[in-house]
């Protein structure tokens, strides 16, 4: 399979990829990181809410066996153009699509009790024992987690072997 690299409109690169593989069949790939902010659930309770953040701004990779259809690529919306060397557009293979798959699956942090950010927890250890939290922030084998206290969200840092998975509520 070839590959090209599409310009896209500033955070559109999701869209375009869903476009171009639902109108068209065409094979897709944004890298990206998954990351989350701070919401509000039900009851006002602090929750972390997940979004993907793409790790190549405004570039979509689409791959196709044969030709590529540029006039119909070109015409979906957000569509600015392609990166292009000599006039024509620029093709990559398969093995450096892959990799930068690969790179973008790294960019995840694990951490010793395998942990992710989101991760609903319970504090197994110390005075704040038996206190449910979400994982907001992984940093090497610490993690922060918002504690409830006095009715608003307190930062802490711990180690993973204080932590213990909990269900989400």
């Amino acid at each position: 399979m070839i590959w090209i690299v599409l310009k896209t409109a500033p955070q559109r690169e999701i869209e375009v990829s869903k476009d171009v593989a639902q109108t068209l069949s065409l094979a897709t790939c944004v890298p990206c990181a998954r990351k989350f902010r701070k919401g509000r659930a039900k009851g006002n309770k602090p929750v972390l809410i997940p979004y993907l953040l793409p790790l190549l701004p405004g570039y979509v990779f689409v791959g196709c066996r044969g030709l590529f259809p540029l006039r119909k690529i070109r015409d979906l919306d957000y569509v600015q153009g392609f990166v292009q060397f000599d006039a024509s557009p620029a093709t990559l293979s398969d093995a450096e699509v892959d990799r930068m798959r690969q790179m973008a699956h790294k960019s995840r942090v694990e951490t010793p009790g395998g942990y992710e950010t989101g991760d609903a927890v319970q504090i197994k250890s110390g005075p704040f024992m038996g206190m449910a939290s979400l994982i907001g922030e992984i940093r090497g084998g610490e993690v922060r987690v918002d504690v409830q206290l006095f009715g608003r969200a307190t930062p802490m840092w711990l180690t993973a072997d204080r932590l213990d998975k909990a269900e989400a509520a």
